[in-house]
């Protein structure tokens, strides 16, 4: 990953045995999962931003180098740089990695 960060917690709206998947998918993949909240609703566009917000400040550890907010259905671009800003590490997600991924692609490398 470009960040380097290997320790992460996630913040998702899913259901527990979806974000269980999540954590063994991610953990195969070479990630240390600290924290994993789920809000467990199929209503993922329609979370108000303070609650997904909420979510992902209940998944922060002092340990972790990242958070990963998963769903791309899930609002969170609007408030990634508060939260970066305010927790003090990346917090990347599903959609802002699929953008850094096609911006990539499109041969950029800021």
């Amino acid at each position: 990953n470009l960040l380097g960060a290997k320790r992460i917690s996630i913040a998702s709206p899913y259901e527990e045995w979806l974000n269980e998947k999540l954590r063994v998918f991610m953990e195969k993949n070479g990630f240390d999962v600290r924290a994993i909240k789920g809000l467990s609703t199929q209503a993922h566009a329609s979370v108000p931003l303070s609650e997904i917000e909420a979510l992902v400040r209940s998944v922060d550890r002092p340990e972790a180098q990242a958070i990963f907010v998963s769903c791309t259905d899930f609002r969170t671009l609007g408030i990634i740089e508060k939260l970066e800003r305010d927790l003090g590490k990346p917090v990347i997600s599903s959609n802002s990695a699929s953008m850094w991924k096609m911006l990539r692609l499109l041969g950029d490398r800021r």
